[in-house]
């Protein structure tokens, strides 16, 4: 046999294949993937392009015949880089067959370009590449919206287009916050995003309903970053804080509708829906309590001091504090120990009581010393300690 003669090596290329056949029909998947890319390459040395094609295509069919867990998140052939790169192999130097006639060759190569960029916006987010993912998004929305006879119905056409797109939106407000714009800039983009997220022509629930949760979110969202932008100067005043606490207020009520929306569709969701909800729930009491003990109204305080700390000790119990401190207060520590500043100031201000509050200042300061000694806050606290300790010496009191 002459291997460099046409007609031998199309008999080769032929063989190889139904030997990769073969190898799949055995569970030989590497041997089948191996055996159907060599004869791939020999047709597309003969220029045999629909030949070429359906070897590699079967080749990657074996490959996910190796690799059943290939896409889902659980598995560990979740992204396996081989498979990737080949798809990224086939979609590429096959791409005239997504426009092809033959609506055989045409439906394989559309669903394989589905499955590639699928792949490509999970390998995106777990490295962060917001840009690549939101390209990668709006490609994959684009590939099914021109394709209605590979991909019918509501699910496709209508759900899946309309998700993809804002998920490459809110992809593109990640790109945007890495180069650290402002938190006003975030907040109006987050808005931007909840205008648009309206349910689309031709939805249904649950899907219509999951869209309504997620705008609540959104505004939810926004709010969130207008009242974190209220202290992004360096000495906010008591009136940022009391603005803060408004639009975080608002945030908690856009939080708590979208909850009873996800609870409606899935209590699952509902469920893990609720972590947002306590971390907005922290942050408006925080604020609150700073302006309640400023506006001495201490049984609001009180109120506000206990909210925060139940939804602070969730964190702590995680061992994940870091993920609302530093603040005001430095720790959970710091905030726990706020009930004395409280009574301190009630006894102060209510029962005209300075040796009371001294009593309850230093308390504050011995329990305190080892931790924040030399802080801002401490040296404040420490100075009121002994104001309040001089103040108690006078007769009048």
């Amino acid at each position: 046999m002459n291997l460099n003669s046409q007609p031998d090596k199309k008999q080769v290329a032929k063989k190889k294949f139904d030997l990769g056949k073969k190898a799949l029909t055995n569970g030989l998947f590497l041997d089948a993937v191996n055996l159907y890319r060599e004869s791939g390459k020999i047709y597309d040395e003969l220029k045999m392009k629909k030949e070429s094609f359906m070897a590699f295509y079967q080749a990657i069919m074996a490959r996910r015949e190796q690799y059943p867990g290939f896409l889902r998140k659980e598995s560990e052939d979740f992204l396996r880089p081989e498979y990737l790169q080949e798809l990224e192999e086939f979609v590429s130097n096959f791409s005239e067959f997504g426009q092809g006639e033959k609506p055989l060759y045409k439906k394989r190569y559309v669903k394989t370009k589905y499955g590639y960029l699928l792949a490509k916006t999970h390998k995106s987010q777990l490295e962060n590449e917001y840009e690549a993912k939101s390209q990668a998004l709006l490609t994959l929305a684009n590939l099914v919206e021109t394709h209605p006879d590979v991909f019918p119905g509501e699910y496709y056409q209508v759900n899946n287009v309309f998700k993809w797109r804002m998920m490459a939106t809110q992809a593109k407000v990640k790109v945007l916050r890495a180069t650290g714009v402002s938190l006003g800039v975030l907040a109006e983009e987050y808005k931007r995003i909840a205008d648009m997220n309206e349910p689309p022509a031709g939805s249904t629930a649950p899907f219509s309903k999951e869209v309504m949760a997620q705008q609540a979110n959104f505004y939810a969202d926004s709010l969130k970053f207008v009242a974190f932008s209220k202290l992004e100067k360096r000495n906010p005043t008591i009136s940022d804080v009391k603005a803060a606490m408004e639009y975080m207020k608002q945030a908690l009520v856009q939080a708590g509708n979208a909850k009873v929306l996800f609870d409606q569709m899935d209590k699952a969701k509902g469920i893990s829906y609720m972590e947002n909800l306590r971390y907005l729930s922290f942050w408006y009491n925080i604020f609150r309590l700073r302006v309640s003990v400023v506006d001495k109204e201490f049984d609001e305080a009180r109120v506000a001091f206990e909210a925060a700390l139940f939804d602070a000790r969730y964190y702590k119990d995680l061992d994940r504090e870091s993920d609302i401190f530093p603040n005001y207060f430095a720790d959970f520590n710091d905030l726990q120990n706020e009930a004395l500043i409280i009574s301190a100031s009630r006894s102060l201000v209510v029962d005209r009581d300075a040796r009371k509050s001294g009593e309850f200042l230093k308390q504050w300061t011995d329990q305190s010393r080892d931790r924040y000694l030399g802080s801002w806050r401490f040296n404040n606290i420490y100075i009121r300690y002994l104001a309040v300790s001089l103040l108690a010496l006078l007769p009048s009191c």
